[in-house]
C-alpha cells in the first residue's frame, strides 16, 4: 500500500528531512513539559517509581562505584567488592563509559543529598529524548505537528517502556535512541550529507555505550530492515540503483565508525563474554526462548493491562499503548475492507512499518520463529524473546500514527474544531496512561519492599573481612537490602563473597559456589564454613526470626552473635583469614592498606623476605609493583595469590590493567584523529572549488 503525497499546511519537506519554514521547537519545548508532568505526577503517586528490581540491586550499586571511581580520578575497570574481585568495566551493563549514567547520578546527589535517585532521573531523561526524537521521526514524513505531537507522548508512556524501565534501566536509553537512530538513517538518505550520518554514528554509539549489547544489536537490526524498505519503497525505478548504492556506501561507512569508536568496550566485554560461564556459547534452546509472549498476554496487555499479575514476565500485561491508537489503526482496516482502495499517507508506504512490525510481533511471541533465531550466532546467547514486543510496540505506534493523519485529511472541519479534538485526543491518552500507571496495580517483575532511601545501619561496622547471608529464603515483605545479598555490598563499600552478574567468569563462579543472583546460601543447604574462612569471611547476616537456630550451628565453630537489628542478627568470625596475609597465615599489618577501585595499595615492613598472600581471586590483568617495580604475581588456589617481597620497607600496588580497553582507546583515538583530518581537508578542498 502506497501511502502517497497530502499537502500539510505546517510545513514543506526538504532533502534532508528537515521542513523549510521556521525551526520547530514550541512543539517539542511543549511535548517535553508534558511529558515532564505526567512522569512527575507518577513519581508523586508512586515515589521512586523507575527503582525496582535488577534497577535497584544491580544497576544502582554499579551506577554509584563508577561515580565514585571517579571522583578518585579512576575509570572503573574493576569490583574487588563482590564474587572475590571482578572486572565491571567490561561486563557493560555497568555502563562505566557513558555519561548519562554519571549526570544522573551527580543530579541525585545535588538535588536530593543521595544517589537513590539517579536511576529515576535517568529514565525520565531518556524518556524525554525518546519523545523528541519520536517526535521528529514522524515529522520527517510532513506529517502535521499535532500528529506528531500525539505520537512522541505516546511512545515513552507506552506500557512496555515504563514497566519495563522500572526494572531494567536500559530499556529507557533503547526507547530515547532508536528513533534518532531511524531519523539520522533516513535523513543520510536523503541528503547524503557528513553531518547525518555524523548525528546517526554518535546516537548509536550512545545506545552502545549505554550498556544493552542485547538491545543494541536487536535495535540495528530493525533499524537495518526499516531503512532498507524505506529506500526500495522510495527510490524511483529509474534511479533506484545509482541512489541506492550510494546510500548504501555511506550507511556502511557509518558502520565502519561506530564499530571502530565502540571497540574500547567492545573489546573488553567481549573478551569476559569468552570466559562467562553462560554466555561464552549460544545458550540452552528451553533457557533462549523461554519468556516468550503467548498471544494471549499480547492480547490482553494491548486491551486490557490493569489487572494485577502474579507471575514474573508474562503477566505483566507488556504491550499496551493506549485505546486510541487502536481504534485508528481499527478504522484504517474497516476503510481498506469497506472502499478495497489503497490507503495513501504522504509518500512513505506503510509496509515499511507493518513488516518489521510482523518481524518483532513473530519474534516476541512464536516458539518456531525463534528456533530460525536460535540458529543465528550471537542471537542465539541473547533470552527471553519477549523483549522484542519493544519494537513491536514502537511500529504499532507508528502505524497508528499514520492512521491518524489519514483520518484527519478525510475530515472537512474548520481549523479551530480540528485543533480542539487534536486537545481532547491528547488529553484522553494523557488520561489513559495516568489512570494505568497512578490507579492501577503498580507493576514490576521484581518487587522491592525497602523504604527508600536506603540505609545500612552496619556500614561502618562490617568491614575487615568479607560477608555471606544465610538463610533469607523467604523475604519477609520483600525485604531484601537487610540480607546484603544480590550487588548491595557495592552500593555501601562493603565486600561480599559472591554478587550478582549476568557476565560472571566461570573461574569467578566456581570460586563463590556458584552464588548468583540473590547470592544467599538457602536455609537447607550446608555451611562450607572453613572455605568461607579463607576466602575471608568474618561476617554472616542472619534473620532475626532464626538466629537462634543458627546460632547452636555456628557457635560451634566459634563464631558468635556480634549485632543486631529489626531484621537479621550479625554473627562473627575472629579465625577467618585476613584480606592480606604472609605465608605463616599472620595478618599483614599496614597503616595505609588501601583498596580502591582498581588497585590494592599498603606498605609493609619486612624483618625478613616473605610471600604475601592476597585474599583475592586472580586475574591474569592483574599488575604487581613493589617500589615501582613490576613484579611476578603467583596464584595459589581459586581464591588466594601472592607475591615474593624483600626484607625491609616496600610500598605494593596490585593493579587491574585491561589491555583490551588500553589497546582500543589507542585505535578509536588515533581513528578519530584521522576523521577529522580528514573531514578538515575535505571542507577546505570544498571551499576551495567554490573560490
Amino acid at each position: 500500500m502506497k501511502l502517497e503525497s497530502m499537502q500539510m499546511k505546517s510545513s514543506m519537506i526538504t532533502d534532508d528531512g528537515n521542513t523549510n519554514n521556521q525551526i520547530d521547537v514550541v512543539f517539542p519545548l511543549v511535548l517535553v513539559s508534558v511529558l515532564l508532568l505526567v512522569l512527575l505526577f507518577v513519581e508523586y503517586k508512586h515515589p521512586y517509581f523507575f527503582l525496582q528490581d535488577d534497577n535497584r540491586d544491580y544497576f544502582l550499586p554499579y551506577f554509584i562505584h563508577n561515580f565514585k571511581s571517579l571522583l578518585e580520578g579512576e575509570i572503573p575497570l574493576y569490583n574487588f567488592h563482590q564474587f572475590l574481585g571482578t572486572p565491571s568495566l567490561a561486563v557493560g551493563q555497568s555502563a562505566a563509559l557513558y555519561p548519562i549514567t554519571y549526570l544522573s547520578v551527580f543530579m541525585s546527589n545535588l538535588f536530593f543529598g543521595h544517589y537513590f535517585a539517579a536511576v529515576d532521573i535517568q529514565v525520565i531523561l531518556h524518556l524525554l529524548i525518546g519523545a523528541v526524537g519520536f517526535y521528529k521521526f514522524i515529522s520527517f514524513f510532513d506529517i502535521e505537528r499535532k500528529v506528531a505531537f500525539f505520537a512522541g507522548l505516546t511512545w515513552p508512556l507506552s506500557n512496555f517502556i515504563i514497566y519495563v524501565s522500572n526494572s531494567w534501566v536500559v530499556v529507557a536509553s533503547v526507547a530515547a535512541y532508536f528513533p534518532w537512530m531511524l531519523l539520522f538513517s533516513f535523513r543520510l538518505y536523503k541528503s547524503k550529507t557528513p553531518k547525518a550520518n555524523i548525528y546517526a554514528v554518535i546516537v548509536r554509539l550512545l545506545l552502545f555505550y549505554a550498556g544493552s549489547i542485547q538491545y543494541f544489536i536487536y535495535s540495528v537490526i530493525f533499524e537495518f530492515i526499516t531503512v532498507i524498505l524505506y529506500v526500495i519503497s522510495d527510490s524511483k525505478l529509474g534511479e533506484k540503483k545509482v541512489k541506492t548504492i550510494k546510500f548504501l556506501k555511506k550507511y556502511i561507512e557509518g558502520y565502519v565508525y561506530v564499530f571502530i569508536l565502540s571497540l574500547p568496550l567492545l573489546l573488553s566485554m567481549w573478551h569476559q563474554t569468552t570466559i562467562s560461564a553462560e554466555r561464552s556459547g549460544r545458550m540452552p534452546f528451553g533457557v533462549f526462548v523461554n519468556e516468550y509472549f503467548p498471544l494471549g498476554q499480547l492480547a490482553t496487555g494491548l486491551f486490557y493491562p490493569f489487572s494485577q499479575d502474579t507471575s514474573r514476565f508474562n503477566n505483566v500485561k507488556l504491550a499496551h499503548i493506549g485505546y486510541l491508537p487502536l481504534i485508528f489503526i481499527a478504522i484504517g482496516i474497516v476503510e481498506r475492507l469497506i472502499t478495497k482502495s489503497k490507503i495513501k499517507i504522504n509518500s512513505v508506504r506503510l509496509s515499511v512499518f507493518v513488516i518489521p512490525a510482523i518481524i518483532a510481533f513473530l519474534w516476541a511471541t512464536n516458539w518456531a520463529f525463534n528456533l530460525l533465531i536460535y540458529v543465528i550466532p550471537i542471537l542465539n546467547r541473547f533470552r527471553w524473546p519477549f523483549k522484542l514486543a519493544f519494537y513491536f510496540d514502537f511500529y504499532l505506534i507508528i502505524i497508528a500514527t499514520l492512521m491518524l493523519t489519514y483520518i484527519i485529511t478525510r475530515i472537512s472541519w474548520k481549523e479551530a474544531t480540528k485543533n480542539f479534538l487534536f486537545c481532547l485526543i491528547i488529553g484522553i491518552q494523557i488520561f489513559n496512561f495516568v489512570f494505568l500507571y497512578t490507579a492501577g496495580p503498580y507493576k514490576t517483575f521484581f518487587y522491592h519492599g525497602d523504604n527508600l532511601p536506603l540505609k545500612e545501619t552496619f556500614q561502618d561496622k562490617l568491614i575487615g573481612g568479607r560477608i555471606i547471608s544465610i538463610g533469607f529464603d523467604k523475604l519477609q515483605n520483600n525485604l531484601t537490602a537487610p540480607s546484603l545479598g544480590f550487588n548491595y555490598a557495592t552500593l555501601w563499600g562493603l565486600d561480599y563473597f559472591a554478587g550478582y552478574e549476568p557476565l560472571i567468569s566461570s573461574e569467578n563462579l566456581e570460586a563463590c559456589l556458584g552464588l548468583n543472583y540473590i547470592a544467599i546460601i538457602k536455609s537447607d543447604d550446608s555451611i562450607p564454613v572453613d572455605y568461607f574462612r579463607k576466602a575471608a569471611v568474618r561476617w554472616y547476616i542472619i534473620p532475626k526470626n532464626k538466629a537462634d537456630e543458627y546460632s547452636k550451628k555456628l557457635s560451634s565453630y566459634g563464631i558468635i552473635e556480634k549485632y543486631a537489628d529489626e531484621n537479621r542478627a550479625v554473627f562473627y568470625d575472629d579465625k577467618a583469614y585476613p584480606m592480606v596475609f604472609n605465608s605463616n597465615g599472620e595478618k599483614i599489618e599496614s597503616q595505609d592498606y588501601r583498596m580502591t577501585t582498581n588497585s590494592i595499595e599498603l606498605s609493609i615492613d619486612n624483618k625478613q623476605s616473605n610471600v604475601i598472600i592476597f585474599n583475592n581471586l586472580y586475574n591474569p590483568f592483574f599488575k604487581g609493583y613493589i617500589d615501582g617495580e613490576k613484579t611476578t604475581l603467583i596464584p595459589i588456589n581459586n581464591i588466594h595469590f601472592s607475591i615474593s617481597v624483600p626484607e625491609g620497607k616496600h610500598n605494593i600496588i596490585i593493579r587491574y590493567k585491561d589491555p583490551y580497553l588500553i589497546v582500543s582507546t589507542y585505535i578509536a583515538v588515533i581513528f578519530l584523529i584521522i576523521c577529522m583530518i580528514r573531514y578538515a581537508f575535505n571542507r577546505k578542498s570544498r571551499y576551495s572549488l567554490k573560490s
